[in-house]
């Protein structure tokens, strides 16, 4: 059956055919229209309310092409055989020209019926910086949804979403900082001794809402061997807080630990490669990187798995790393040249800024990590890192050796 999560390139007439035999019903998270939006300023205004609606809500599809009886699928006459890429690209701009602040993420896709005409399948996820306001020739409106579908929000509701969407800043950082000072006190689900630590929080929207509930308990394992910034996982437990796994070496030494929360959260904290380094306080960059590419991939597959939506708020922490610098690096622990920085990091603690990531696919993440590692390299005392190519995607590999 369709979900109204999935982004829209998914979808296929097959799909379609079964809201109709589903006999599957307008709803919150899905509308039908027979028709693509007109070109007049009211149709236009129309479009946005039903865009702004989702994205303020729960997110969801609106399909143009299957026309309804009483609100429920009926038919997929489709609309015109030469609705083409340009079409779609008016409505993508008028979507990010129209509503404000810009709706982070919808996906838009022309599927092609047996019919040979076409459907336009617009997927809106919701936003984490709502509430989204309509402004198409000077209108200000807010919308939102529920089951009977949109309608304009009063004072009262936008103000509550304007409270809410602050609230949820606020619990993500009290989240992450909580964590780190529980880190720096020994409070770890496991028994930890490294000082120097890579810590990467990956918190999805949905967490603080009461939307997620993963169950460790049927097969741990899965969960429990998931190599994430190492390449290999050789210890886990269930916990209170959800499961626990861990990197060991010799004597019982850990050099890495992964927390799976049961509301989605996923706490890494890694310090095999600042902490155990023969040259001292140096960040190797190569070995750094890789790390942090390794566990943005490893842990996109984890929610796809788990069938958690993004976005995804992604927060990379370095501790204990005053003094640290820079230097060059190669895919084993050991340096290969000399250090590329003499200067050192005059922070204690590097909280970087958050990652946004809305796509679980398996894309390079050097679209959402070059910042945060040109970050740390010019707390160095650097420019940005050399580990980059001129297109932005990242010079190695980040594939298990």
């Amino acid at each position: 059956m369709i979900n109204t999560y999935n982004n829209a390139s998914n979808w296929e007439e097959k799909d379609l055919i079964e809201l109709i035999d589903g006999s599957i019903p307008e709803g919150k998270t899905i509308e039908y229209k027979s028709q693509l939006p007109g070109g007049s300023d009211d149709e236009k205004r129309e479009f946005l309310s039903d865009v702004s609606s989702f994205a303020n809500t729960e997110g969801g599809v609106i399909i143009y092409g299957l026309e309804e009886v009483g609100g429920t699928a009926s038919s997929i006459p489709g609309v015109s055989s030469s609705l083409d890429d340009k079409t779609i690209l008016a409505f993508e701009q008028s979507i990010l020209q129209g509503i404000s602040p810009r709706i982070p993420r919808f996906e838009s896709k022309i599927t092609q019926l047996a019919n040979g005409n076409k459907v336009f399948i617009l997927s809106i996820q919701r936003s984490w910086i709502n509430p989204h306001m309509v402004t198409y020739k000077n209108v200000s409106r807010f919308y939102m949804r529920n089951s009977a579908g949109k309608y304009q929000m009063d004072v009262s509701e936008i103000k509550e979403a304007f409270l809410k969407a602050n609230t949820f800043q606020e619990q993500i950082e009290k989240f992450r900082i909580d964590r780190i000072q529980k880190l720096l006190s020994n409070s770890t689900p496991i028994p930890y001794k490294m000082q120097n630590n890579i810590v990467m929080h990956f918190i999805p929207l949905d967490s603080f809402h009461g939307y997620i509930d993963v169950d460790f308990s049927a097969n741990p394992q899965k969960y429990g061997q998931l190599k994430t910034t190492h390449d290999i996982v050789n210890y886990y437990r269930q916990n209170f807080s959800g499961l626990a796994s861990a990197v060991v070496y010799k004597e019982f030494e850990y050099v890495q630990y992964v927390q799976y929360f049961r509301n989605g959260v996923v706490e890494i904290v890694d310090g095999d490669d600042l902490s155990k380094n023969p040259d001292g306080k140096v960040i190797p960059d190569i070995l750094f990187e890789r790390s942090l590419f390794k566990g943005v991939s490893a842990i996109c597959k984890y929610y796809e798995d788990c069938g958690i939506n993004p976005p995804i708020y992604c927060f990379i922490t370095l501790v204990n790393v005053r003094g640290f610098t820079m230097a060059r690096s190669n895919y084993n622990r050991h340096l290969s040249d000399t250090e590329v920085s003499q200067l050192g990091i005059d922070s204690e603690i590097l909280y970087l800024p958050e990652i946004v990531i809305n796509d679980l696919s398996n894309e390079d993440p050097s679209k959402y990590l070059r910042q945060p590692i040109n970050l740390v390299w010019n707390a160095a005392g650097l420019p940005q890192s050399t580990n980059f190519n001129s297109d932005g995607s990242w010079k190695h590999s980040i594939a298990y050796l």
